[in-house]
C-alpha cells in the first residue's frame, strides 16, 4: 500500500514538527517515502544502505537505536533509529527509519538547581542519546555503561552522591 508520510506529518501526527522525520525503506534500501522534516535520511537520498540505522535494522527484529549523530545542517544532535519490515515468511522487507531531535529526551528537565548537574540517556553501548548539563545539550559522549550502572545502584542503597563518571564531582 501507500503511506502518506508528509500528510501524517501536516496533521500533526508525527509530532512534534520538524523535530522528528520518518521514511520508509525497501529491502534494498531505496527510500520509498519521507516526511519532509529533514533526518531520517540525508537529503535527496535514493538510498539508505549505508546508513546506520537502516543496516542495523538488518539482523534485529525491534528498534534498533543507532549513535548519535550531528547534522550539520540543522545544527542539532539527531537519535537515527529503525525497525525492521517482514515479509509473512519473515524475510526482511525493508525498514521504517525515524531521526528525532536529541534534545527531547532531556528537555524540560530543571537541572540547573546546582551547577554541573547532569540529565541524560545513555544507550547500553555507553554512549549518550542525550545528555544536559548547565543548559548546554549534547549526544555521543561515551562513558562506561556497567560503571554508570554500578554507581546508580549504589546511589540507590546509600542514598550518598557518587563521583560521576564523566567529571568525578559527587553528585
Amino acid at each position: 500500500g501507500n503511506v502518506d508520510l508528509v500528510g501524517l506529518e501536516k496533521t500533526g501526527l508525527l509530532a512534534p514538527t520538524g523535530r522528528v522525520s520518518v521514511a520508509l525503506a525497501d529491502a534494498v534500501g531505496q527510500v520509498l517515502a519521507s516526511t519532509t522534516a529533514r533526518g531520517a535520511v540525508p537529503d535527496k537520498a535514493t538510498h539508505v544502505t549505508d546508513r546506520q540505522h537502516f543496516q542495523a535494522s538488518w539482523t534485529r527484529p525491534g528498534l534498533a537505536v543507532a549513535q548519535p549523530v550531528f547534522a550539520e545542517a540543522l545544527q542539532r544532535w539527531l537519535v537515527p533509529a529503525g525497525r525492521q519490515l517482514q515479509r509473512p515468511d519473515g524475510a526482511f522487507a525493508g525498514a521504517v527509519l525515524l531521526a528525532f531531535d536529541a534534545a527531547l529526551l532531556t528537555e524540560g528537565f530543571k537541572v540547573n538547581e546546582h551547577e554541573g548537574n547532569v540529565v541524560g540517556v545513555v544507550g547500553a553501548d555507553g554512549s549518550f542519546r542525550s545528555r544536559l548539563s548547565d543548559g548546554r545539550q549534547t549526544a555521543g559522549d561515551r562513558v562506561d555503561g556497567d560503571r554508570l550502572v554500578r554507581a546508580s545502584a549504589q546511589t540507590e542503597r546509600s542514598m550518598k552522591p557518587t563521583p560521576g563518571t564523566s567529571d568525578r564531582v559527587a553528585r
